[in-house]
């Protein structure tokens, strides 16, 4: 969706970003994480616990911003580098 550079990647981007921020945990040793089963409870939240749901947030947010950063606007992707290229 980013590299679209439409407004169906600013809703999403906008959406997911106030979603995590109002989501992450503010109070005690948790603060600054995520928790498994807030705001909803999904499948893998309780296998997975408070270290998975906040790696898998950060990747999230840490994404967003190294994908913007790297791949302007409007720009397609590369893809990935083949052994011809690497030499």
């Amino acid at each position: 969706m980013h590299n679209m550079a439409d407004k169906d990647w600013d809703t999403w981007n906008q959406t997911v970003d106030k979603a995590l921020v109002k989501s992450q945990s503010r109070t005690g040793c948790a603060s600054g994480s995520w928790d498994p089963e807030k705001p909803n409870q999904e499948a893998w939240g309780p296998l997975g616990g408070r270290i998975m749901q906040t790696s898998l947030s950060v990747l999230n947010i840490g994404g967003l911003l190294s994908l913007s950063a790297a791949i302007p606007v409007g720009q397609a992707s590369a893809g990935p580098v083949t052994d011809s290229e690497k030499k």
